[in-house]
């Protein structure tokens, strides 16, 4: 179970861009709810399961 800190628009630094965690493409740099939840997938085992607990909408991505 994780309640990771919703809406961080200040989190990308230029050496996360080739970070091996980001299996389903880099996360926006002005929010890290995307980050957060690959970072959990990344360390999940293959048998895991996960609850992820994030605010209503943030995982809308306004381009």
């Amino acid at each position: 179970m994780a309640n990771p800190p919703f809406n961080i628009k200040d989190w990308w630094h230029e050496s996360l861009a080739a970070d091996s965690r980001w299996k389903y493409g880099t996360p926006p740099a002005g929010n890290a709810n995307f980050a957060w939840m690959q970072h959990m997938l990344y360390h999940l085992s293959s048998t895991g399961s996960m609850a992820l607990l994030l605010a209503n909408g943030s995982m809308s991505i306004v381009a």
